[in-house]
């Protein structure tokens, strides 16, 4: 069983964005109740620019105090999906597979929101 607790952020690259397509813990998806407490809007959620992505999944890392953040393109998704044999072992795949974000907070503007 998975110690700690981990966001899990699937994103997409388009033509001149990068949209997130998924936001979920080891509890499940990020639902509009958990969009509404963290006062948050759940909007289509394109970012200009990677970086941008990384910080928003970061921030909402922080408001929920998930210590760690694993990214995953739709392609990386699915090939943990695919190779899993046992649904007990979707967790642990998940965050061996991940790639974590390796961003400071420590430089993170004060006005982080005025950016979105």
């Amino acid at each position: 069983m998975l110690k700690g607790h981990y966001l899990f952020a699937v994103f997409s690259h388009l033509q001149s964005s990068y949209q997130l397509l998924y936001l979920f813990t080891e509890n499940g998806p990020m639902t509009k109740k958990a969009w509404d407490e963290l006062k948050t809007e759940m909007v289509d959620l394109k970012f200009k620019n990677l970086n941008r992505l990384n910080q928003f999944v970061l921030k909402m890392a922080e408001r929920i105090g998930a210590p760690q953040v694993l990214l995953f393109s739709p392609r990386e998704f699915n090939q943990v999906v695919e190779n899993i044999e046992k649904g007990e072992d979707f967790l642990e795949a998940l965050a061996s597979k991940g790639r974590p974000l390796e961003v400071d907070l420590s430089t993170q503007k004060s006005k982080f929101w005025d950016n979105f």
